[in-house]
């Protein structure tokens, strides 16, 4: 009984000492956690965090839905019968616009995409001498309004492949003029913080555009309408030559952009059309028919943010007043913008926009 009580004795004080071994180790392991976490790690501090790790910012955004009823009259001006494949296009998806097609009359037989993404209906037509159709697209358009309340910290350069595809040259953003490379780094100066370059280069723009709405004989591209005013360059124009502005410059300097185009709304409910027969003044025709056109940036982490210097005269602004119809990307095959609807032998004599707020 005795060597078995010894025995006991012997084991409860080595449970004992290898509790108390156990609580030590834990309590070491804590404190060593408790350093890492405290420690600074080496190369980042907190004036300058991570970029992966600084909340983002956002956009404060709010939906808003339009029935578009699109109308197009398409005329055989000819005195022979004639066929034709009448090209009509759907406004597209983006990233704050959702478009769904509710009818088009007549039937296209085939749907298919431009260059640059844009979807097209393609529609059979054959018209007797002098005679006319009348092509109907009904949409319904949810816009997300927003303002971007962006941290700049957390802004990052994009992706290559992005990169690749939207900094190239075109026919009207030249991003190879010495001229306007030179201009656009001495904006940005030293900054290399694609957000804040991107601000930098719509502040220039919107301080130093003189504006002249529809300038006669002046030719599409970013090359044509940058002049030097008392010794200072300035841009001369409107909407067009501040978009084509605004993109060569930030493609040169490596920031990913590209032109949306379409109708800037005065009222949630209205009608825009224009009549291609006649001869209108355009200082008149502003009061019924409002194409525009404004550039968009690619940031990371965000995506597309739009920067419309002239309606909104701020940078990341999207508002109910917009409504996209058209993207200028990769591609830009014409000086001519905003592409509805096209035909090879018919004229196009008519367009109406048609816009309706859906209730609830």
């Amino acid at each position: 009984m005795l060597s078995w009580r010894k025995l006991s004795m012997k084991l409860h004080l080595g449970l004992l000492l290898l509790g108390l071994l156990f609580i030590g180790l834990g309590g070491l392991l804590y404190l060593w956690q408790e350093g890492l976490e405290r420690s600074p790690v080496p190369g980042i501090n907190k004036t300058a965090p991570a970029p992966w790790s600084e909340p983002p910012g956002g956009l404060v955004s709010e939906n808003i839905t339009y029935i578009v009823e699109a109308t197009f009259l398409i005329k055989n001006e000819r005195d022979v019968s004639l066929p034709d494949i009448v090209k009509v296009y759907a406004p597209p998806n983006t990233t704050h616009q959702k478009v769904r097609i509710v009818s088009v009359e007549p039937e296209p037989f085939l749907v298919d995409r431009d260059e640059n993404g844009n979807l097209r209906m393609n529609i059979k037509v054959n018209l007797s001498p002098n005679s006319e159709i009348w092509v109907n697209m009904t949409l319904e358009i949810t816009v997300q309004q927003y303002e971007a309340d962006l941290n700049e910290r957390a802004a990052m350069w994009p992706p290559l492949e992005i990169s690749q595809r939207y900094t190239e040259p075109t026919i009207v953003w030249n991003v190879e003029n010495e001229t306007l490379r030179k201009l656009a780094r001495e904006i940005v100066g030293d900054e290399d913080n694609p957000l804040v370059m991107a601000r930098k280069l719509a502040y220039w723009i919107d301080e130093n555009l003189e504006y002249k709405p529809n300038p006669e004989n002046l030719t599409r591209g970013a090359n044509y309408c940058v002049y030097r005013r008392n010794g200072n360059l300035i841009i001369f124009g409107d909407c067009t030559q501040a978009a084509d502005v605004y993109i060569t410059f930030a493609r040169s300097l490596g920031i990913p952009a590209r032109a949306v185009s379409g109708l800037i709304l005065m009222e949630k409910e209205e009608v825009q059309w224009r009549n291609l027969s006649m001869e209108e003044d355009p200082d008149r025709m502003v009061e019924h028919w409002r194409p525009h056109i404004w550039p968009q940036v690619y940031l990371e982490p965000w995506g597309w943010i739009d920067v419309d210097m002239l309606v909104e005269h701020s940078w990341g602004v999207y508002s109910w007043r917009h409504i996209i119809l058209e993207v200028e990307g990769e591609f830009v095959l014409d000086v001519e913008w905003l592409k509805m609807v096209e035909s090879m032998v018919f004229d196009v004599e008519y367009i109406e926009y048609k816009v309706t707020p859906l209730e609830g």
